[in-house]
């Protein structure tokens, strides 16, 4: 795709399937191909919403669900198959600090539009 072509890109539960050193590589393509001012959304499992809940788990003494849990780590087994395997956790701060310095800008974390917002996050940044 042309570089300064799209006026945004999304990444809906894809960061998750990349390794960590594949991240920065990805976001930089997706924001070369932005134009000035252009969008770009991902959503994807909250690491900081994950550990809470595993945290919150612990304290009351109940057990985890997978789904809100494990699965945000490693994906979701009943796909066997390799390709739906996760391969990094992401917590908002790290995620905004790997934005930041690619070049994007007025990087916001919002509620989740798609899955599952008790466990996922959604972050908004302009090229």
């Amino acid at each position: 795709m042309e570089s300064a072509s799209a006026d945004a890109v999304a990444a809906i539960h894809v960061l998750e399937h990349l390794y960590r050193w594949q991240v920065a590589d990805a976001l930089t393509e997706w924001r070369r191909i932005l134009k000035p001012g252009g969008k770009m959304i991902l959503e994807l499992p909250c690491g900081d919403k994950v550990f809470a809940y595993v945290i919150q788990c612990i304290q009351d003494k109940e057990p985890m669900e997978s789904f809100r849990s494990l699965n945000a780590l490693y994906g979701d087994p009943q796909h066997q198959d390799p390709l739906m395997c996760h391969h990094w956790l992401w917590f908002t701060v790290p995620l905004k600090l790997m934005l930041k310095s690619i070049g994007m800008r007025e990087i916001q974390v919002c509620e989740a539009r798609y899955h599952f917002p008790f466990r996922d996050f959604r972050v908004e940044c302009i090229k």
